[in-house]
Protein backbone atom coordinates (compact mmCIF):
# COMPACT_ATOMS: atom_id res chain seq x y z
CA UNK A 1 0.00 0.00 0.00
CA UNK A 2 1.31 3.45 -0.92
CA UNK A 3 2.00 6.05 1.77
CA UNK A 4 0.81 9.66 1.24
CA UNK A 5 4.22 10.91 0.03
CA UNK A 6 4.43 8.03 -2.45
CA UNK A 7 1.06 9.11 -3.89
CA UNK A 8 2.53 12.59 -4.36
CA UNK A 9 5.57 11.15 -6.17
CA UNK A 10 3.35 9.10 -8.49
CA UNK A 11 1.31 12.21 -9.27
CA UNK A 12 4.46 14.25 -9.93
CA UNK A 13 5.94 11.55 -12.15
CA UNK A 14 2.82 11.60 -14.31
CA UNK A 15 2.27 15.37 -14.29
CA UNK A 16 2.41 17.48 -17.43
CA UNK A 17 3.73 20.41 -15.39
CA UNK A 18 4.48 21.59 -11.83
CA UNK A 19 3.41 25.17 -10.99
CA UNK A 20 3.85 27.11 -7.77
CA UNK A 21 6.41 28.46 -5.33
CA UNK A 22 7.14 25.22 -3.52
CA UNK A 23 10.40 23.35 -3.28
CA UNK A 24 8.51 20.32 -4.64
CA UNK A 25 9.16 21.76 -8.09
CA UNK A 26 12.88 21.23 -7.51
CA UNK A 27 12.27 17.49 -7.46
CA UNK A 28 10.30 17.47 -10.70
CA UNK A 29 13.44 17.37 -12.92
CA UNK A 30 14.12 13.87 -11.57
CA UNK A 31 11.00 12.84 -13.49
CA UNK A 32 11.66 15.15 -16.48
CA UNK A 33 8.60 17.23 -15.55
CA UNK A 34 8.79 20.97 -16.39
CA UNK A 35 8.39 23.39 -13.47
CA UNK A 36 7.21 27.00 -13.34
CA UNK A 37 8.34 28.73 -10.13
CA UNK A 38 6.25 31.77 -9.27
CA UNK A 39 7.95 34.47 -7.17
CA UNK A 40 11.41 34.43 -5.61
CA UNK A 41 10.91 31.86 -2.83
CA UNK A 42 13.15 29.38 -4.63
CA UNK A 43 16.06 31.80 -5.18
CA UNK A 44 19.49 30.12 -4.94
CA UNK A 45 17.95 26.67 -5.30
CA UNK A 46 18.83 24.05 -7.89
CA UNK A 47 18.21 25.18 -11.48
CA UNK A 48 18.12 23.34 -14.78
CA UNK A 49 16.56 23.86 -18.22
CA UNK A 50 13.21 22.43 -17.12
CA UNK A 51 12.71 25.02 -14.34
CA UNK A 52 11.27 28.37 -15.43
CA UNK A 53 11.03 31.35 -13.05
CA UNK A 54 8.40 34.08 -13.29
CA UNK A 55 7.61 37.07 -11.10
CA UNK A 56 4.49 37.03 -8.97
CA UNK A 57 2.32 39.23 -11.14
CA UNK A 58 -0.38 38.59 -13.73
CA UNK A 59 1.62 40.01 -16.64
CA UNK A 60 4.69 37.85 -16.01
CA UNK A 61 2.66 34.70 -15.49
CA UNK A 62 0.50 35.12 -18.59
CA UNK A 63 3.17 36.59 -20.91
CA UNK A 64 3.40 34.64 -24.16
CA UNK A 65 6.21 36.31 -26.05
CA UNK A 66 8.29 37.87 -23.28
CA UNK A 67 8.78 34.87 -21.00
CA UNK A 68 7.42 31.62 -19.62
CA UNK A 69 3.69 31.25 -20.07
CA UNK A 70 1.11 29.25 -18.23
CA UNK A 71 -1.37 29.83 -21.06
CA UNK A 72 0.95 28.51 -23.74
CA UNK A 73 1.90 25.05 -22.49
CA UNK A 74 3.44 24.44 -25.91
CA UNK A 75 6.26 26.81 -24.89
CA UNK A 76 7.45 24.42 -22.19
CA UNK A 77 10.67 22.49 -22.79
CA UNK A 78 10.18 19.32 -24.84
CA UNK A 79 12.12 16.06 -24.80
CA UNK A 80 13.39 16.49 -21.25
CA UNK A 81 15.48 13.76 -19.72
CA UNK A 82 15.48 13.01 -15.99
CA UNK A 83 18.05 14.99 -14.00
CA UNK A 84 20.04 13.07 -11.39
CA UNK A 85 21.47 16.19 -9.76
CA UNK A 86 20.56 14.92 -6.28
CA UNK A 87 21.90 11.41 -6.80
CA UNK A 88 20.72 8.07 -8.08
CA UNK A 89 19.19 6.55 -4.99
CA UNK A 90 22.40 6.61 -2.97
CA UNK A 91 21.46 9.46 -0.62
CA UNK A 92 21.70 7.53 2.67
CA UNK A 93 25.26 6.35 2.03
CA UNK A 94 26.30 9.75 0.62
CA UNK A 95 24.87 11.47 3.70
CA UNK A 96 26.78 9.15 6.03
CA UNK A 97 30.00 9.82 4.11
CA UNK A 98 29.52 13.56 4.59
CA UNK A 99 28.87 13.12 8.31
CA UNK A 100 32.10 11.15 8.69
CA UNK A 101 34.18 14.04 7.35
CA UNK A 102 35.63 16.18 10.20
CA UNK A 103 35.12 19.51 8.39
CA UNK A 104 31.34 19.10 8.46
CA UNK A 105 31.40 19.52 12.25
CA UNK A 106 33.27 22.85 11.98
CA UNK A 107 30.51 24.57 10.00
CA UNK A 108 28.67 27.49 11.66
CA UNK A 109 25.43 26.51 13.40
CA UNK A 110 23.42 29.37 11.86
CA UNK A 111 21.04 27.98 9.22
CA UNK A 112 21.86 29.26 5.74
CA UNK A 113 20.62 27.92 2.43
CA UNK A 114 23.37 26.66 0.13
CA UNK A 115 22.57 25.44 -3.36
CA UNK A 116 23.74 21.87 -3.83
CA UNK A 117 25.33 22.77 -7.17
CA UNK A 118 27.77 25.03 -5.27
CA UNK A 119 28.75 22.17 -2.95
CA UNK A 120 28.61 19.31 -5.44
CA UNK A 121 30.81 16.37 -4.56
CA UNK A 122 31.46 12.96 -6.02
CA UNK A 123 28.85 11.53 -3.62
CA UNK A 124 25.92 12.74 -5.72
CA UNK A 125 27.27 11.58 -9.07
Amino acid sequence: MLRPFEYFLVLMKNALLMVGNSSAGGGAPAYAVPTVNIDSRQNRRFRCDSILDVEENREAISACSDGPSLRALTDLPKGLKPTHHFGRGNCPSAFLQVLQRPEIWNLPKQKLFNDVSEMQTSFAK
